[in-house]
């Protein structure tokens, strides 16, 4: 079990990771189902997450593992399918206030509670 307790060292600091999850690939030796739990503890006590080439399903794992974090993504086709580049935020304090997608990249402004 995880807890958003353990987030940012002062109220003033964020702490911030990009991580590649690893596209999940049936043929991979690494399969997700094999690795989710890893991947959660190495992204889970972090204030803002951003994700490399994650599937929906990948993202609803860690969703599922994390909701005190919310989601902005977009996947590569726009139509929920393909792999993504999702932003996760501490939503305590953390929210999206303005996104725009352009081609392949995201902009989005985030603002403090």
């Amino acid at each position: 079990m995880f807890s958003a307790a353990l987030s940012a060292q002062t109220p003033l600091e964020l702490s911030l990771i990009t991580f590649n999850i690893r596209y999940d690939n049936p043929a991979d030796p690494l399969l997700w189902d094999n690795r989710k739990e890893e991947v959660t503890k190495a992204i889970a006590f972090f204030d803002i997450v951003g994700l490399q080439e994650a599937l929906p399903n990948q993202l609803e794992d860690l969703q599922s593992k994390m909701p005190w974090m919310s989601v902005y993504s977009e996947t590569r086709f726009g139509n929920g399918e393909g792999e993504a580049c999702p932003i996760m935020l501490l939503q305590s304090f953390l929210f999206i206030t303005k996104n725009q997608a352009k081609s392949f990249a995201s902009l989005i402004h985030i603002g403090l509670t």
